[in-house]
């Protein structure tokens, strides 16, 4: 695949690309160190490549390997990634091509965590399978003012006078980040968040995400590549980790968000020990709306249904949707039991 990076990386450019056929900056570079220098890498689950007839590249499906384990049981796991068709030379068949061929390499578990409405209906067609479960999000308003001067901004003709709505906006939201079901301003209880380190997440990640559930193996090499990854896709937004403690000292949780330029906060990972859900995310809430956020939204992990809607999220399903795919039953059972944890972090980037 290596020789195909810059095929590829126009190919994605051109699927993907904005309205004046911009692409991701770096994108070359980002395939050679996402999907050919990463600290999983594994030839036998490697990206694929459809080439046509002429030998144009007519699809690509960018493959992440990703070690997880069941209870004692390591498991070879793969996330796809990236996948892209261009229309005017594979149309349907690429696709299909791809796909067959990922699902038929050697692994335990393959999925893909921001699957469209397309995508899902392909991989259902080839034996795959849709995790309603895992295919929940929630979302938070934190200014709401603010949230609506944008939405008229972008998607109205009054967008050029939504300015004028900002002054009226800083009042306002203050107030409502002050009401009984918000306190914004200040997190309850005796906790306390400070930064996340490394040491930390290695010594916790384990027994947070619960010691029978299926997960993500990390060590300090993988966990410091996938944040470089991750950051490395939102070279405009800012990575914040926060650990939350209680008063004695005792990790609660912790969490994740990237928090784009618009006002938008996107949790990319986040674990808390079951009793203390409601807690952490109060601390998120917080920490997001000093840092200018209008909105907070992540994905649902099934354990911590309970406490997001005591925060009063909205929760909704997909797209996008978790797809999956494993000739194992006690892997399917577990993720459709919701004994595993299947963050952002651990997906697609």
């Amino acid at each position: 695949m290596r020789q195909d990076v810059p095929a590829v990386a126009a190919l994605l450019q051109k699927v993907f690309g904005t309205a004046d056929g911009a692409g991701p900056p770096h994108l070359a570079s980002y395939l050679e160190n996402a999907l050919l220098a990463g600290p999983w890498y594994d030839e036998a689950l490697s990206s694929l490549v459809c080439l046509a007839d002429d030998d144009r590249v007519a699809g690509f499906l960018g493959v992440l390997p990703r070690p997880m384990v069941l209870g004692g049981t390591r498991l070879r796991t793969a996330v796809s990634t990236k996948f892209a068709v261009d229309a005017e030379v594979g149309r349907g068949w690429a696709a299909v091509s791809l796909l067959k061929a990922f699902l038929a390499r050697p692994h335990d578990l393959v999925f893909a965590d921001v699957g469209s409405d397309d995508m899902r209906r392909l991989w259902e067609a080839v034996g795959g399978t849709t995790v309603l479960l895992y295919s929940l999000h929630w979302r938070r308003r934190l200014q709401p003012c603010r949230y609506a001067a944008s939405w008229v901004r972008k998607h109205t003709v009054y967008g050029p006078f939504a300015w004028a709505l900002l002054p009226l906006c800083v009042p306002a939201d203050a107030l409502f980040a002050r009401l009984h079901v918000n306190r914004f301003h200040a997190p309850p209880g005796e906790s306390t968040s400070a930064e996340l380190d490394e040491e930390t997440f290695l010594r916790h990640y384990a027994e947070l995400a619960g010691p029978g559930a299926l997960r993500l193996e990390f060590d300090r090499p993988a966990l410091r590549w996938t944040l470089e990854i991750a950051a490395a896709t939102r070279p405009h937004s800012a990575l914040h980790k926060s650990v939350v403690r209680n008063a004695r000292g005792e990790i609660l949780g912790w969490y994740m968000f990237f928090r784009d330029p618009g006002g938008d906060t996107d949790v990319i990972h986040f674990l808390s020990r079951a009793d203390a859900t409601s807690e952490v995310l109060a601390h998120l809430y917080a920490e997001a709306w000093r840092r200018g956020a209008a909105t907070v939204s992540g994905r649902l992990n099934p354990q911590q249904m309970r406490g997001v809607s005591a925060q009063h999220a909205v929760i909704s399903s997909g797209p996008p949707w978790m797809l999956v795919h494993s000739s194992r039953p006690e892997v399917l059972e577990a993720i459709h039991r919701g004994n595993a944890y299947l963050s952002r972090l651990e997906g697609e980037w």
